[in-house]
């Protein structure tokens, strides 16, 4: 088994406040890699997911910041393309696209932890935990922070793929950024992103489980109904 590897990247921003935004995907996708953006926009917008993606994590919107992240199996034709996802008001946005080799193969597989909200100077990456358990999973922690033109550190040991964009230092902007480590174990727990100036942020962190691993079966437990017999004396009990 091997770690999943980011393979390549693009970055691109919306300068212009506008309700449509184009996200510029890698020059090279290969088919049954995995695509992967992150969005952070300014404002408190409602972003909306593009066709034939699905949510990495439901979009986090704190205070002027907010952190979104689709995600879809690539078929081969997006290379040097780009995606369109839309708001419902207008505002800035800044992308980071990765396509990564060496993954599952199934999007049960990319995994997030429960996003953390903050005002301060270091966004805090959460738990997560992969869906494989202990194997050479990829972790990527993540972080999108109003008006910031650029970061001073990220989590330790997450040296590979540090990637930040930004759209600026005014109102109306945001920053995004990202960084990589393979890591042998079933969870990790990120360190901080650091910023010079205290800020609202949102933080996030993916686990992509890889290539040979086997997701297990998830088993959902069936609900009970009440028998109709009972209705009336249950009811009746809690109106007594």
């Amino acid at each position: 088994m091997a770690f999943p590897t980011v393979a390549a990247g693009n970055t691109s921003t919306e300068l212009v406040a506008t309700t449509t935004h184009s996200v510029d995907l890698p020059a090279t996708v290969n088919a049954g890699e995995l695509l992967d953006i992150k969005i952070t926009t300014g404002g408190e917008p409602l972003i909306f997911m593009p066709l034939d993606w699905d949510n990495a994590f439901n979009p986090e919107v704190f205070v002027s910041t907010s952190l979104a992240n689709f995600k879809k199996i690539a078929d081969g034709t997006e290379g040097g393309t780009s995606v369109t996802f839309t708001t419902d008001i207008a505002v800035k946005s800044a992308h980071i696209a990765c396509a990564i080799t060496g993954w599952v193969g199934d999007l049960r597989g990319v995994v997030a932890g429960a996003a953390v909200t903050a005002n301060t100077t270091t966004p805090n990456p959460p738990n997560v935990i992969s869906i494989v358990g202990i194997a050479d999973n990829l972790f990527m922690p993540i972080m999108s922070m109003q008006r910031t033109l650029s970061i001073t550190g990220y989590p330790a040991g997450y040296i590979d793929n540090q990637t930040e964009v930004t759209t600026g230092s005014g109102g109306q902007d945001s920053l995004i950024a990202i960084a990589t480590q393979g890591i042998a174990a079933a969870s990790d727990n990120p360190g901080s992103f650091t910023a010079a100036i205290q800020r609202r942020s949102v933080a996030q962190t993916l686990v992509i489980a890889p290539a040979g691993s086997v997701i297990p079966d998830v088993v959902v437990a069936s609900k009970k109904s009440i028998p109709n017999s009972m209705v009336g004396a249950f009811v009746g009990s809690m109106i007594n």
